[in-house]
Parts: C-alpha cells; sequence; structure tokens
C-alpha cells in the first residue's frame, strides 16, 4: 500500500508532520492485547516510541504500565517489536487502506494530526 513505486519516495513521511507512513514497505505489527503480558520488550527496541502506555494502580497500591496501543504515526515498519515479542502479541501485518487510523492510538491524544 504505501511501498513506493519504482523506489521513488513521492510523499515523504517525516516525524515534523507526525507522519511516517511513507517510510512503510506495506507492512505494520498488529497488536492483540490479550496476548501481551505488558513486559515492554516492544518499547525498548522500537527507534520511533510507538508504543503508547498508560499508568494505573495496582491492587497491592503499587504504580505499574501497561500497554494500551501503538500510534501508527511514527511507526515505520521496521519489525523490531515482533521479534521482540516473547508472546506473539506483535505479527507482522498487511497494511491495508485506513487500518493505521482506525487501529492507532496517539502519543499525544491532545495534540491534533499535524499540529
Amino acid at each position: 500500500l504505501n511501498a513506493p513505486w519504482g523506489g521513488m519516495v513521492t510523499n515523504p513521511g517525516n516525524s515534523a508532520i507526525k507522519d511516517l507512513s511513507a517510510s512503510r514497505q506495506g507492512f505494520l505489527p498488529g497488536l492483540d492485547l490479550d496476548k501481551c503480558v505488558h513486559c515492554g520488550l516492544c518499547d525498548i527496541v522500537c527507534p520511533d516510541y510507538c508504543f503508547v502506555w498508560e499508568t494505573y494502580t495496582k491492587e497491592d497500591g503499587k504504580a505499574a504500565a501497561r500497554l494500551v496501543g501503538i500510534d501508527y504515526r511514527y511507526c515505520k515498519g521496521c519489525m523490531k517489536c515482533i521479534e521482540a515479542c516473547p508472546t506473539d502479541a506483535l505479527v507482522e501485518m498487511r497494511e491495508t487502506e485506513g487500518y493505521a487510523e482506525a487501529h492507532g492510538v496517539a502519543v499525544f491524544p491532545h495534540l491534533k494530526q499535524g499540529k
């Protein structure tokens, strides 16, 4: 879908406009939160800080964090997160039109796209 035609990137992505989708080669990581153990290995290996976390208080009163999703605007599709995931909660999937917009979680939800 986002693979450049003939090696020419017609709409280059960049983090200034918060859209790196042009860097992807038609694949992105799909996340199954039911399989996720919130270990953070995906976040450690991600070069683009795409993973969105929320903090909460556990029953014992200790603070903890859990993964809530991926901000696909920053994802370049390197798939390092998939290699690091111990539970197969992340899988490589073919990017389809509108998937990233429908399933992405904003890192900074208070900011609008490109601002």
